[in-house]
């Protein structure tokens, strides 16, 4: 062959090849996709198959139609095996799946704290809030939802951030942080996480998934990995209790400063969630016990008893022996606070509460959040145009600089004062926000602490988990058994059969009956009240507190009940009729004769509404 021909044969076999080259991207792109198809079937098919579990944030509101709630299996999500969860849950809150446009819709996120623990809802920020706004902006519709539940921390919020997004807020408030260390999925905790902050943020994402849940059931199954620790069936010890995987967490050390990133990254990601979406926020800043709670653990192990005497006979010489104990031992916890009590004694409050927050800070058992933790509040606040609630500093200055029992039941979980001071510092600056504009009725404190809405039940309710509490680990060495005592009063026998398992309803509806039958009306409508925000599409409800606040003139509270009858049954002549009375006694005049021209529309040979009518138009002529 010449070598003319074969060039040319050359160029013929090239010129053959090149429509080979689209063939094998073809290829390249069907072995790339092909994984994707699969794994895309096999998700589908396990969802079809019925296999694993999902776990939304709201879901339909049994017997209500149109209302969601959040999910009480919540906790549920963070768990390979649902039954490993602890019992806890966010209160049933009852609200309208599709938000009405003159609604105004605040939600609260956190943990126990938030969640108002140990009353629940009606003691917590978000009771306070719905029942304030009741006299503050009477002719408003506004919603306070809260997520939040005991137990949690940054990362659930993180985690349930986008469906709160998608239920349209238009105020977000936190209160968090006090679990970022023994919480679920916290880095000391028996819930701890999936290993690093990467491994569980890419396990939030991919939770849900059913080929995921799959592999981990198989994985936990065939190697028979480490089981969380807490046992939600175990009653003889307490979750406080169950939680405390690494006892002893150092100032400063690896743990610690892990769990301060998990914090400050979590809470930026939130902030920054929530300001992409236009929603504002109010953080709160973190507050406990700091003068009557001791640290849980210090070390090292240090003999006090010549301390402790000096303490009685000369306290110059003691607080000499404390201070060269805290540069002997610099991360011990109890010389820090043995100093703080000796300052308070002596009524330097300013070193006192220096003191306390070094034992707090330097405690190795991290049931309280660090100080450190609101300045990254405030830091993250700035960056991300949210707002900051000096919460800590007004359970300080209520209570004369340092916060103790006066305020605390515990470690740092509110009395009846402390949500009332904590939730007062929320609505001040919700008023300060102007997003509600200009308050419509003033409200005395003296008021304010009238409408808590908690009765003497939850109080002794309340008081019966802080005992059970207390009477097991971290405050006591081992579980003791707690009585709830003689019963009493009505209120007692009330509380004994809730602890029971009398459902709360229940309760409640004894309590309204009772507190009728001896003319307790106050009580009475207060009880009324809590029953209808607890079922907000039970009219008969709410016209029965109308009613009972009209009898206990309270004419405000009695305006905003019958406007929420109505607007729930708006043909109802009734509900209509006490609406119009209770504009009139709320010196709405107009708004009282249209409402009683109304009545007649519906019913125009309703003598009373007539006579009434007659009455207001004969007034309106003479002014």
């Amino acid at each position: 062959m010449t070598s003319r021909k074969k060039i040319q044969s050359h160029v013929k076999h090239n010129s053959n090849a090149k429509p080979l080259r689209p063939v094998r991207s073809y290829f390249y792109v069907i072995m790339l996709l092909l994984p994707i198809v699969i794994l895309t079937s096999v998700e589908w098919g396990l969802r079809l198959a019925g296999f694993g579990h999902s776990y939304p944030l709201f879901i339909s509101a049994t017997g209500a139609e149109g209302y969601i709630q959040p999910n009480p299996e919540l906790i549920k999500r963070y768990f390979h095996r649902p039954e490993l969860a602890p019992n806890v849950s966010p209160d049933t809150l009852l609200f309208k799946q599709n938000k009405a446009q003159d609604s105004f819709r605040i939600v609260l996120l956190g943990g126990s704290t938030a969640a108002g623990f140990p009353f629940g809802r009606f003691g917590s920020i978000t009771g306070q809030l719905q029942t304030r706004f009741k006299r503050l902006y009477p002719d408003k519709n506004i919603e306070v939802i809260s997520t939040a539940m005991a137990s949690v921390n940054t990362y659930t919020l993180l985690d349930i951030t986008p469906e709160i997004i998608d239920i349209a807020p238009d105020l977000v408030l936190i209160y968090a942080g006090h679990n970022e260390y023994l919480g679920v999925m916290g880095v000391g905790s028996a819930y701890a996480g999936k290993g690093s902050r990467a491994a569980n943020l890419l396990f939030l994402k991919i939770k849900d998934w059913r080929l995921f849940q799959l592999v981990e059931w198989a994985y936990y199954a065939l190697f028979n990995a480490n089981q969380a620790q807490l046992n939600p069936k175990d009653t003889s010890h307490t979750l406080m209790a169950q939680v405390a995987k690494e006892k002893n967490i150092p100032l400063d050390s690896p743990l610690f400063n892990a769990g301060l990133e998990q914090f400050e990254q979590n809470l930026g990601l939130i902030l920054a969630r929530f300001q992409q979406a236009k929603v504002p926020v109010l953080i709160g800043t973190l507050a406990a016990n700091e003068a009557q709670q001791p640290p849980f653990a210090s070390a090292p192990p240090i003999d006090f008893s010549t301390i402790n005497n000096n303490l009685l006979t000369d306290s110059g010489l003691a607080k000499e022996q404390l201070e060269k104990l805290i540069d002997e031992n610099p991360n011990a916890a109890e010389p820090e606070y043995k100093l703080a009590s000796l300052y308070q004694a002596q009524a330097d409050i300013p070193l006192a509460l220096q003191h306390y927050i070094q034992a707090s800070d330097k405690d190795l058992l991290r049931f309280r959040a660090p100080s450190i933790f609101n300045q990254v509040i405030r830091q993250q606040a700035q960056r991300y145009n949210a707002s900051v609630v000096e919460s800590q500093a007004s359970l300080r200055q209520y209570n004369g600089g340092l916060i103790d029992h006066t305020l605390m039941y515990e470690h740092l979980h509110p009395n009846k004062l402390g949500y009332f001071v904590l939730a007062q510092t929320f609505v001040e600056q919700i008023i300060k926000s102007n997003l509600l504009g200009p308050v419509s009725h003033p409200v005395s404190e003296q008021q304010a602490w009238l409408d808590m809405p908690l009765s003497e039940v939850d109080i002794i309710n309340a008081d019966f988990k802080i005992k059970n509490l207390l009477a097991d680990y971290p405050f006591s060495a081992n579980p003791q058994k707690v009585e709830f005592g003689p019963i009493d009063s009505f209120e007692q026998q009330m509380a004994f059969n809730w602890l029971k398992g009398t459902p709360w309803l229940e309760i409640q509806q004894d309590l309204l009956t009772a507190y009728q039958q001896h003319n307790n009306l106050p009580q009475a409508a207060k009880i009324a009240g809590i029953l209808f925000d607890a079922l907000p599409h039970k009219p008969q409800l709410a016209i029965v507190a109308a009613k009972l606040y009209r009898d206990s003139q309270d004419f405000t509270l009695a305006y905003y009940y019958a406007r929420k009858a109505h607007e729930l049954e708006p043909q109802n002549v009734n509900y209509l009729l006490t609406l119009a009375q209770m504009l009139y006694q709320t010196k709405r005049l107009d708004k009282a004769i249209a409402s009683l021209q109304e009545v007649l529309t519906l019913s125009p040979d309703h003598k009373e509404a007539r006579y009434y009518l007659n009455q207001l138009s004969m007034q309106k002529k003479a002014l």
